[in-house]
Order: structure tokens, then sequence, then C-alpha cells
């Protein structure tokens, strides 16, 4: 995992050294291990990449790299998992290989099947290559945007890409603004922008995912999409036994694959379903005779005992059922405000929560050695993990007055939230289904729902809306949740919260194969007695703690922040707003809300490097 960084005098002039250098350095806590910049020879065209090694840590892995006597230029941040099975093919017609990397592997891929290759790469990437033959810039972002690509889109005298948007600051000749308007948009509903092309800065736009961008001298810039999830979902879908045999084939497979390294691994542990699956199969496959560290495998978790949604008891279960054990990450309060500060300015977009208590985990992992975790993002959005999800299904029952069904959500609902709050939310719940005559089962379908316009009505994400429409044993619901809302926002969090600390992370449950056939699945295999995940859970039998495998209360890595507001005004915070906005937070007899401090904080640019 890595930094990449380009700059392209479109008028033919030189790129400076000292100017791709500072680009590229921006971007240092990416790739620690190493710095490499490479010239077309016009010196017109500069690539840059800061390394982290993972795969062929000696200098034959180093980037830039060349191929084919200089024919074509490469700067890649990611992993093809799949490397090298596409290695002994490509030697199958004569190619031959200096390097143990998949960047190189990236590279006799393109010169043999041009643009094609990218269908054939089981991975995620980011990458950029230059092809002398054809004289084209070439950006690729894997399907589903795992990692992050940026560039400016406005014809400026010279084009420029990066891995953050916080590399902007330090190109020469551009002025990184940001635009009110989109931020504001994102502070009313934070998942918005990131299922886009858009960021919050001017000029500044997102590759989007399974996209490529092409660029030649004298041309207009142009966006193709190399891979859409449309023709992906299976329009027939398998019988359940069936779905649940491929679905653990299929996992066990992303899992294998995903394991090869040349560095010590890691996984971040919340003792939820999804990481506790996946720390499972790690466990089990670490014995194999497979291409990766010989160190016994570590988990790290994240303890607020001051919330009551912990969940160190069930990561402390789950590593002693797999006889392992795990790192409890402790917060120390001093120097919090510091370390707010620093992980949402690295963040450098928007986010309702701090990513500051998952940035640590990836620390503390770095901190002993380890820079790969394995995690298990992206189950919630396709096997209707959220309570947002439910309802909307919820909502949708009663429209199609199926009374049954109905019930049968509700009960699901209840399961979703903090055991404590489950009696009261279960009495409400029947009180109301079963007080609804069909002559005004419209006016209780307009109470139930949200007030605010539906997100998916939005006009920014309109051009970006997929078509489920052949796939008609599914609902749209996980295809949005996936593509549009909120995992595009939880990969972007996650990026930069690891990145931040020089930590690669991998999610097999992202494999193309196994998110084409989970999206392919009915509601049913997802959303059953009571369950979501109900899939997942059938699969997991015996092989993980009973306690975590029918655990519905699930939160994830959450932030105390209404304990830290109070520390945080204690420490000063409030130092930094202006004199008249302080006031409404600490003088007020209506004191303005912890959320509003937040994005005040936003709105003056505290939070954004």
């Amino acid at each position: 995992m890595c930094g990449i960084t380009g700059i392209w005098h479109l008028n033919g002039s030189c790129v400076e050294k000292e100017k791709i250098e500072r680009f590229n350095d921006s971007l240092t806590h990416r790739g620690p291990d190493g710095a490499g910049i490479s010239f077309h020879s016009d010196n017109s065209l500069a690539f840059g990449h800061r390394r982290l090694s993972i795969l062929d840590i000696s200098d034959a892995g180093k980037q830039p790299m060349t191929f084919a006597d200089g024919q074509l230029m490469i700067t890649y941040n990611g992993e093809i998992f799949n490397f090298i099975e596409l290695r002994e093919q490509l030697k199958k017609f004569g190619y031959k290989f200096s390097s143990d990397s998949d960047t190189e592997v990236i590279l006799a891929s393109y010169h043999r099947w041009g643009k094609e290759c990218f269908d054939k790469f089981n991975g995620m990437w980011a990458l950029a290559i230059w092809d002398e033959k054809l004289g084209e810039l070439v950006l690729s972002r894997d399907r589903f945007g795992i990692k992050p690509l940026y560039y400016l889109n406005e014809q400026f005298s010279f084009f420029g890409f990066a891995s953050e948007t916080k590399a902007f600051k330090s190109l020469d000749g551009f002025d990184r603004k940001i635009d009110d308007q989109l931020l504001e948009t994102s502070m009313i509903n934070p998942v918005l922008l990131e299922g886009t092309s858009k960021t919050i800065f001017y000029n500044i736009r997102a590759l989007p995912p399974g996209h490529l961008l092409i660029l030649s001298k004298g041309r207009k810039l142009k966006i193709e999409k190399w891979w859409s999830i449309d023709s992906h979902i299976y329009g027939k879908p398998k019988t359940f036994d069936e779905s649940v045999f491929e679905f653990e084939s299929t996992l066990s497979d992303a899992v294998k694959i995903r394991m090869i390294s040349d560095v010590p691994m890691s996984t971040a542990l919340s003792g939820g379903l999804d990481s506790t699956t996946i720390f499972g199969y790690v466990n089990r496959f670490s014995e194999l005779d497979m291409r990766t560290p010989s160190d016994r495998l570590s988990a790290f978790t994240v303890s607020f005992p001051e919330m009551e949604s912990d969940e160190l008891k069930y990561a402390s279960e789950a590593a002693r059922f797999f006889e392992n054990e795990v790192e409890v990450v402790k917060h120390n309060q001093d120097g919090l405000l510091e370390n707010l500060i620093s992980a949402q300015r690295s963040l450098d977009a928007y986010s309702p929560a701090p990513i500051l208590a998952i940035s640590e985990v990836y620390r503390a992992m770095k901190r002993s050695g380890r820079s790969v975790s394995m995690d298990g993002h992206g189950v919630d959005e396709m096997m209707y993990g959220y309570r947002g999800m439910i309802d909307e299904l919820y909502y949708r029952s009663i429209s199609d007055m199926d009374h049954k069904l109905a019930l049968e959500l509700a009960e699901v609902k209840v399961g979703l939230v903090h055991p404590k709050r489950r009696k009261k939310l279960r009495i409400k719940l029947n009180t109301e289904l079963n007080s609804i005559p069909s002559g005004i089962r419209a006016k209780f379908i307009s109470f139930l729902k949200p007030s605010e316009s539906s997100v998916l009505e939005h006009p920014l994400i309109e051009q970006y809306r997929f078509n489920p429409a052949h796939c008609k044993n599914h609902s749209d619901i996980a295809l949005m949740e996936f593509t549009q809302l909120t995992l595009p926002t939880v990969l972007r969090n996650f990026d930069r919260a690891s990145m931040m600390n020089s930590v690669e992370v991998r999610m097999p449950f992202m494999d193309y194969r196994l998110v084409s056939l989970i999206l392919s699945m009915p509601v049913t295999y997802n959303v059953n007695q009571g369950l979501t995940k109900y899939l997942l859970r059938v699969s997991q039998k015996g092989y993980i703690p009973e306690s975590i495998r029918l655990r519905t209360y699930k939160v994830g890595v959450g932030n105390p922040l209404d304990i830290w507001r109070n520390t945080l005004i204690k420490q000063g915070v409030l130092e930094l707003l202006p004199s008249s906005q302080r006031d409404l937070y600490s003088t007020s007899s209506h004191p303005k809300s912890t959320m509003d401090l937040w994005k005040d904080l936003y709105r003056l640019k505290i939070l954004i490097d």
C-alpha cells in the first residue's frame, strides 16, 4: 500500500524535480519505506511514489516502475491478490519477470491485454500508467473504490493526480479551496458526496470506482466505466443451501489470497460477527504453507468502558475461542485534543464522528511491527446489517400491506437496539402495527417515515444511480448502500485512519466474486428468523462462538463524543472558536449541541488541514 502522485505539464514544459518531490512527499505517511520519482523522456510528465513495502520488499519492487524498454511506466497503490496466477499465465506468453511484486504483473498484463487487463484483476488499486506507444495517460480505480484516487478536473496548464486531497496543498500552481456549499451539503448528509465523484474542494474530483481516466496531449479528458456491478448480479438466484456453500468456499478463497504478504499481519477485532468471521478464517489458515510470515497472528481492539456499547468482552471471547490474544487499545486523555484534530485533518473531509478511535487501533498495530490488517468491512451494506436498511424494508412491507412481513421485520428492528431498550420498542411497534386500519395506512406511513426527503432523490447522486431492475429478487436498498451511500464513506474513513499510520487494510468480504454472489441473493437470504446477515450466520455455525454468531446488537468501533466534548472543553477547544460563538457553548441557558460544535469546527476550517 502506498501513496501516488503525478504531474503532466500539458504545454510541454519541464516538471521541476522539486515540484514533484514536494507533491509526493506530502504523502509520506502512506509510504514511509521509500520514495521514488520518474520522468517521461521530455520531462513534461512526472510520476511520484511513496512506498509501504508489503510484497517484494527488496529494491526490485520499487516504484515508479517501467516495462518493455520504457514503453510503459506505472505508479500504483494497492494489491492484486491473484497476481501469482496471472504471472504464471503471462509466462506462457513469453513474459519474464525480474521481481516478485504484483506491480510488474500489472505492467505485463497491460502490455498483453491493454485496458481489458483490469477485468482480470482481483484486488484493490488506484494507479496511473503512461503508455508511450499510444501517447496517453491512463488512471484506473478498482471496482468498488477501496483505494482512493483524486485528480484536477479543470483544464489548467497542467494535470495532477494524488492518493489524497490534502496532497494538492503541496502542488505548486494550484490553490486548493473549500467549496462551502458542498461542505454544508456533506454536513446535512455525511454519506452523500463520497458516492459521487465530488469532494468538498473546488476542482478536485475523485475518479469513480470501476472507471478509467484517459488523457492524451491536445485532447479532452475522458472518463470511461470499465466495470459495472449491474452486469455482475445474477438474474436467477441459487437455492439457499447452494448459496451457503458457494459463499463459504468463495470467502475461504478470498481470505487465502489476501494472506499473501512478506510482512507480519494483524486484524482489527471489534467482537462483532464480521470481524470475528475474518479472524476465524485467518486463524484456521495461518498454519498452511503459504507466502505469509510465520509470526503469530495478533488482534487489536479498542475499548471505551464509559460507553454502554463497549464490546471488549466480545472481542476477548473471540480471541479465547481461537486460543489467541487480543491487544486492547486504551485512550490516553493526555493530548486528546491534539490527537483528535490531527486525525480529523488527516481525513480531509467532513465526518460526523471522529476517526480517532479506529486510527489508534492501526497505530497500535504499527507500533507492534504489523503493516497489514485483515478486516471485515462491506458486510453490513450487502446483507442488511444497518437499522436504516431494515427500517426501509419495514416501511415497504407496510406500504405493500404485508402485515406478516411487517411483524417479522419489527422483530428484527428490536434485535438491533441495545438490550435495555428492546422491551419498550417491541411494545411500541406491536401497538402501532396492530392499530393500522387500511383506511389510514397512508397517513401512518407518512408519520413513520423521516420528514427529510430521501437521500436517494438528491440530485447529486441521480447521475450515479444504478439500475437493479433485471435482478427481480433483490431489493435496491443493499445495492444503493453498497455503491452510493454508506460504504463509500466507510472505505474512505478506514483508508485514512489506517494509512495515516502506514497500515494496509485488506477486506476479504470486498472480493468482487463474493459481492456479486451476495447482491444476487433474495432479501430473505439475508433477513430471516429475526436476524440480519442470516446466510453469513448459517455459514459460520461451529466456526465462531455462538454468542457472537447469533448476537444481533452490534455497533462497531464507536466514539464517546459527548464525553470527549466535556473533556475537550476543559482542554481548551472552545478557545479555538471566535468569542461570539464560544459563548453559545459555555454561557447560554440552552447551549448548542455536541454536533453543532463539531460542525462549527469544520466551518471554521479547524478540522480541515
